[in-house]
């Protein structure tokens, strides 16, 4: 809504946290911590370069993969001991 105000019609931050306030009934400086939480959180965000994000892609496909054979290892275990319990069963 801040955000939106500011585009809007608001010539400064300072009209726009007062319009918001007195719509929404917060107080300006709860708003004001507010806003300030969210451009931190927004300029943390564009702070993440590409080779991070390529590290972490990669990070996260070796994990995947290792997953995987995890569960493969797992289903083969499982037909196993199904097996041999059914022939426990079966003498």
């Amino acid at each position: 809504m801040y955000f939106d105000e500011l585009e809007a019609s608001a010539e400064t931050k300072a009209a726009a946290l007062r319009v918001v306030s007195a719509v929404t009934g917060v107080k300006i400086p709860t708003m004001r911590n507010w806003i300030r939480a969210v451009e931190t959180a927004n300029r943390n965000d564009h702070a993440a370069t590409e080779a991070e994000k390529d590290a972490e892609l990669t990070r996260l496909r070796k994990e995947n993969a290792r997953l995987k054979e995890a569960n493969e290892i797992l289903k083969l275990a499982s037909a196993f001991f199904a097996q041999a319990e059914l022939d426990r069963t079966l003498k």
